[in-house]
């Protein structure tokens, strides 16, 4: 495995990226200073327009920044040969034309091509690159498997085995995890962080399922049409109001107490509860659901309190009861935000 450096994986300076029109300059980010850290997964986050797949295309040499500069383990991009290049940094894309045919590993060792020569054939060393990169996604037993006979999920982790036996410091994927199920967008985001993490890689992803990223990533970069690239932790965004800033005006709003985007709509009332968990959860989920804020003041009239045996749940208007679900089940299927008209 190559050592990695005590520098930055990656760094910009003053980069401004963007297109050109006929003469004319069109830049979609501007003066972008940022570091990708080895042992670190990044997530890019985004909308369309917004300059995310600029981003990852520039930094992943496709096209060049309009003006500033970035830097791969402390070398300006401008030193390197096409094959430093491929040793330095692997592009795992969504799709890879033709590659139907082949098999799981025939996929697997084009990876090691910046080390195999005009020949192509495999030493010792490459063998090992590859089985081990098929062992660390898990797909070592699918290495005869044709790829149009893969799951998504298999394809895609194929496709990091791929980047893994290229034996680069730095990975870039573009979004890995667009087109699995739920469940395979979890065990790809997992395994993303522990390669970060076990094997020092510098990882980055654009995304846009920023529930996952918040959930999986150990720094976020947010890029939009009109601020300024925002990076960091993202508990620290999320706590000190820069996510939920960074989002106003797009019609979702950032719930910091529970770590969801909702839409910006005015609730229809409030509500405090009380509850035991998970019950709190799921009946401030379900309160949410329909529209209703639940709030911790207790200077809303209205009040919702379920026992700790048996979750008897009872709704009270100033100390008045209302209604009595007879359990949670009751109370989900039953409940109608009309109960706050209730005199």
């Amino acid at each position: 495995m190559n050592q990695t450096s005590k520098k930055a994986a990656l760094s910009t300076s003053e980069l401004t990226i963007g297109y050109h029109q006929g003469r004319q300059k069109i830049s979609v980010q501007q003066q972008i200073n940022v570091t990708l850290q080895h042992g670190e997964l990044v997530a890019l986050i985004g909308p369309n327009g917004s300059g995310k797949s600029t981003l990852l295309r520039t930094l992943a040499g496709f096209q060049p920044p309009l003006s500033g500069d970035f830097q791969l383990l402390g070398r300006g991009v401008k030193t390197y040969t096409r094959n430093e290049w491929a040793r330095t940094i692997s592009i795992v894309l969504t799709e890879m034309p033709g590659a139907d045919k082949l098999t799981v590993s025939d996929l697997v060792a084009s990876g090691r091509s910046p080390y195999t020569g005009f020949s192509g054939r495999l030493s010792g060393t490459d063998r090992r690159a590859i089985s081990l990169a098929m062992t660390s996604t898990g797909i070592a037993s699918m290495h005869n498997h044709y790829l149009n006979r893969l799951s998504d999920g298999e394809r895609q982790r194929a496709l990091i085995a791929k980047s893994l036996a290229q034996d680069t410091p730095i990975i870039m994927l573009d979004e890995p995890a667009a087109f699995l199920d739920f469940p395979g967008r979890i065990r790809i985001m997992h395994l993303l962080r522990q390669l970060a993490h076990n094997q020092q890689k510098a990882i980055m992803i654009t995304t846009h399922d920023i529930g996952l990223a918040l959930q999986y990533s150990d720094r976020l970069w947010l890029v939009s049409q009109d601020k300024p690239l925002l990076e960091g932790i993202p508990e620290a965004l999320a706590l000190n109001g820069n996510l939920q800033q960074y989002f106003t005006g797009q019609q979702v709003d950032f719930d910091v107490n529970s770590g969801k985007f909702l839409l910006d709509v005015p609730p229809l009332n409030n509500v405090s509860v009380e509850a035991p968990v998970p019950l709190l959860f799921w009946l401030t989920h379900a309160l949410n659901r329909h529209q209703i804020n639940v709030t911790s003041t207790t200077q809303t009239p209205f009040h919702i309190v379920a026992t700790h045996s048996g979750h008897v749940i009872s709704f009270f208007k100033k100390e008045k009861l209302i209604k009595t679900w007879t359990d949670e089940s009751d109370f989900f299927e039953h409940f109608s935000a009309g109960l706050f008209n209730m005199p």
